[in-house]
């Protein structure tokens, strides 16, 4: 059984208060959460949501795509160790170390410590962005 809506009259248009706003927005950026679904629970365009989305980036200062990132160091159990051994052959390659990034909406990004700082830039914004 499909669910049918009759409208009657003139349907006009939803207002929304910026508490409303931000409340789902922020629904909609818990980790794990489909951003299209709460547009449809809330019976409406998921890029209306979107939008919201940059607003209340905008509103907390966030503008472009150059932004701060508070960076907590945390000591591996090898930190006091050189990164290459002494006795290492010269053809034994040595991996990259990984750095561990959690944002602020919960994701982890692991990435090589050799990435470039423009690609990285470039992809903790994409990964903020979805």
């Amino acid at each position: 059984m499909e669910r049918v809506e009759v409208i009657t009259g003139r349907r006009r248009r939803r207002r929304w208060s910026w508490a409303d706003k931000q409340r789902i927005v922020a629904e909609a950026s818990m980790p794990g959460v489909c951003a299209s679904a709460v547009a449809r629970r809330y019976d409406m365009q998921p890029q209306q949501l979107f939008q919201w989305r940059r607003e209340v980036r905008e509103s907390q200062g966030v503008h472009g795509t150059d932004r701060f990132a508070a960076v907590r160091l945390i000591a591996g159990h090898d930190a006091g160790r050189a990164h290459e051994p002494e006795h290492a052959a010269p053809d034994e390659r040595q991996s990259a170390g990984t750095v561990e990034i959690r944002l602020d909406n919960g994701r982890v990004l692991r990435v090589l410590e050799t990435i470039a700082p423009a690609a990285l830039m470039r992809l903790v914004a994409a990964v903020e962005q979805a």
